[in-house]
């Protein structure tokens, strides 16, 4: 009997309680809040720790925030709502998983969802909604006309609207079970570096050449320039670039990293070229705020451990964003989802697994018992 009780106590002991997703799951994240613009189409998961707001016609997958937050009219959601707040969308959105809201819920006219639905503090919809699973409310249920509730609707408080219920309706349930909450995801903290030397500077379409890796003070160039990054690590203490600026990153002899202590800002019509390789090996690295203009090319992460990231309209990004503080992108943006691997290989913000505190108590409990057990034998 001591050791299946040990083989008790070893297991229960190592199972922890749900941890955050890593940063790294994110192709956009926000700490403190993320605005995603109309129009945008991102082939990755979206979150903050704060709100998260998205535009019209908004295409993007899991979707994730630790406050109220909301989906504008005509988006699609590949994948699970969580969020420990309100939950509201605009007409028309679908929403392919489940969700989970600890505050109220509202489906606006013509919304669908193909997952199971926990909300936290009532759930209401407006006309010709579909809800294609089982549904559990704290709070009142109300299912607007032509609405379609196809599993069981399960509320602890009332049950109304027109819609139809294809499944049992239970209202004044004693109980349902909870949302699942969304969890703080940690950001690293910033990479140590400094930055001091001569300036970079290309004036009205003139052609710079090739920047040798080094440190040096800000680079600042002009509409039309153009210069050429190699290999290795750069560290300036601002980047300023005008319209039509081409940037060309050679990383044929591996991946280029960019750090900077100041701010970064990137002019409209911006190009970033890659030669030799792709956005896995760029990095970018800003402690101050990363803002660009609009229909810029970029790739990469974009990390600003303490700053804010604002992009213009009709970005093209392969790569992914992460602002320590928020995050906001402009219409049209088209995000296809890389992590750089110098971002990777440093960021592990999943803290370490602690047994929830029933769980702790019974591990607790079962090796008092085995210690008593031990002493009887002896």
């Amino acid at each position: 009997m001591r050791p299946v009780l040990c083989l008790f106590v070893a297991l229960a002991c190592l199972v922890g309680s749900a941890a955050a997703d890593p940063i790294t799951d994110y192709a956009l994240f926000g700490n403190t809040s993320l605005n995603v613009g109309a129009g945008a189409n991102v082939n990755g998961q979206i979150g903050s720790n704060g709100s998260v707001t998205t535009g019209s016609n908004v295409d993007s997958e899991d979707f994730g925030g630790g406050g109220n937050s909301s989906s504008g009219a005509g988006s699609m959601i590949t994948g699970n709502v969580i969020v420990n707040g309100t939950y509201t969308t605009g007409s028309n959105v679908d929403v392919t998983g489940s969700i989970d809201a600890s505050g109220f819920i509202f489906l606006n006219s013509g919304s669908s969802v193909g997952g199971i639905i926990h909300g936290g503090n009532g759930l209401s919809t407006g006309t010709n909604v579909d809800l294609l699973s089982n549904v559990f409310v704290t709070g009142n249920f109300f299912l607007g006309a032509g609405g379609l509730a196809s599993g069981n609707v399960t509320a602890t408080g009332t049950i109304g609207g027109t819609g139809t219920i294809a499944g049992i309706a239970t209202a004044g349930a004693g109980s349902v079970p909870a949302p699942t909450p969304f969890m703080t995801v940690s950001l690293p903290a910033m990479s140590v570096f400094t930055a001091g030397g001569a300036a970079v500077t290309a004036g009205t379409n003139v052609n710079f050449g090739s920047l040798a890796p080094g440190s040096y003070g800000a680079m600042s160039l002009s509409s039309g320039a153009s210069i050429t990054l190699s290999a290795g690590n750069y560290f300036f203490s601002s980047i300023t670039t005008g319209s039509n600026v081409t940037i060309t990153l050679d990383l044929t002899g591996g991946p280029v990293n960019i750090y900077v202590t100041g701010n970064a800002g990137i002019g409209a019509g911006t190009d970033l070229v890659l030669v030799g390789g792709g956005a896995a090996n760029v990095y970018t690295e800003v402690k101050g705020q990363f803002t660009t203009g609009s229909n810029v090319t970029w790739y990469g992460t974009v990390f600003t451990p303490m700053g804010l990231i604002s992009v213009g309209a009709g970005l093209q990004l392969f790569g992914s964003l992460y602002a320590g503080t928020t995050l906001a992108t402009g219409s049209n943006l088209n995000l296809r989802f890389v992590v750089s691997n110098t971002f990777a290989n440093f960021a592990n913000p999943t803290p370490p697994q602690v047994p929830e505190p029933g769980l702790a108590l019974l591990c607790a409990g079962a090796a008092v018992l085995v210690w008593r057990l031990r002493r009887r034998a002896a």
